[in-house]
């Protein structure tokens, strides 16, 4: 199975029989079998017919739309699950603080160690003092995380570490195009955080329509609070993957010259269409003025989306059996190992650990 990513404003996406095409101006450009799809995303002011849309609705497929600059805008599902009996279950685990707890301890003790797998990578071709420092302190962070004996403590114990994590992040960069000084968002400030919100929301995308299709409700977490329009069981599971994969390989992507300076923008009429369609205006910097936005631009989103699907196409351990699946697999899987969590099938949750 495959995902469909067209960012092209040119492209129509229509259908012919059982097949997907891309077309523009007219002239069909490319034809994809829909039994081999499992979701599509549009980015950016891409248009689809009646007729494709129907289609993916039939077959589950997702469509998935995002703005230009990588902002989530919203989804267009079929039919889930339709007995209620997981949500239900689901719905009953997520209040009972004990249970909830002891999911939301694994799932930062997974976060904390990928990120500190990721560090330890790096130290292999660069001996940097801050590098060590950040590796002992996030050790300590583990060691402290299976005490946590509240949410809002063990959210403290996660934002710490990403403090940490995201402190020494500049130190595995090679490439002196590129630099990294902290985390931004909302908007990013530099390509390399550029990268990072982009490739979050694409994975946190491809686990909300997971999460539907293992017949769960994405407002419900065990971490992340329910709020106003926050997939919150995603978010929860996002974290374990986001230094395994997005974070991976943006590393690759920059430390390997395969992204330049001159794959990013900054993109002002963006952010006009951003907040016609309702985006959230940028946060203010510390003093107090909105930074630029620095967003990919059309090529690097393509390199961007590439290199993330071949390494969704990669294998890692799946913490359940031992096997070695790949990451499109784990998104899923994931989400069904919840689901036993939350019916009482199995006893406790292990995330998935990249070494």
């Amino acid at each position: 199975m495959t995902t469909l990513t067209v960012t092209d404003p040119t492209v129509i996406v229509a259908a012919e029989g059982e097949r997907f095409a891309l077309r523009r101006k007219g002239e069909t450009t490319q034809r994809l079998r829909a039994q081999r799809i499992d979701s599509i995303f549009l980015i950016g002011q891409v248009a689809i017919t009646p007729a494709a849309l129907s289609m993916a609705l039939e077959r589950g497929i997702d469509v998935v739309l995002l703005s230009k600059a990588g902002r989530y805008r919203g989804r267009l599902l079929g039919p889930t699950s339709r007995t209620g009996t997981q949500r239900a279950a689901q719905a009953g685990f997520v209040v009972d603080d004990t249970r909830a707890l002891e999911v939301a301890r694994a799932i930062v003790l997974g976060k904390v160690r990928n990120q500190r797998n990721v560090l330890l990578r790096a130290q292999q071709y660069r001996k940097a003092p801050r590098l060590a420092e950040a590796l002992l302190r996030l050790r300590s962070i583990q060691r402290r995380i299976d005490s946590a004996d509240a949410t809002a403590r063990l959210m403290g114990y996660e934002g710490d570490a990403a403090a940490i994590y995201f402190g020494a992040f500049g130190q595995t960069i090679l490439n002196p195009d590129f630099s990294f000084t902290k985390r931004t968002r909302r908007p990013p400030r530099d390509p390399v955080n550029s990268c990072l919100s982009f490739g979050y929301v694409l994975l946190l995308s491809r686990l909300e329509s997971a999460i539907h299709r293992a017949g769960l409700d994405v407002a419900l977490g065990v971490l992340h609070q329910p709020a106003v329009a926050r997939p919150a069981l995603a978010l929860d599971l996002l974290e374990e993957f986001r230094a395994p994969v997005v974070d991976t390989v943006v590393l690759r992507l920059v430390n390997r010259r395969q992204l330049r300076p001159t794959d990013f923008e900054n993109p002002r009429d963006d952010l006009t269409e951003e907040l016609l369609a309702g985006g959230e205006p940028p946060e203010p910097s510390e003093d107090g003025e909105a930074g630029p936005a620095v967003h990919l631009n059309e090529t690097g989103r393509r390199i961007l989306l590439r290199a993330l699907g071949k390494r969704l196409g990669e294998r890692a351990v799946d913490p359940t059996s031992g096997d070695r699946r790949t990451f499109r697999d784990l998104l899923l899987l994931q989400c069904y190992q919840m689901s036993r969590v939350f019916t009482g099938e199995a006893e406790k949750y292990r995330p998935v650990v990249v070494r």
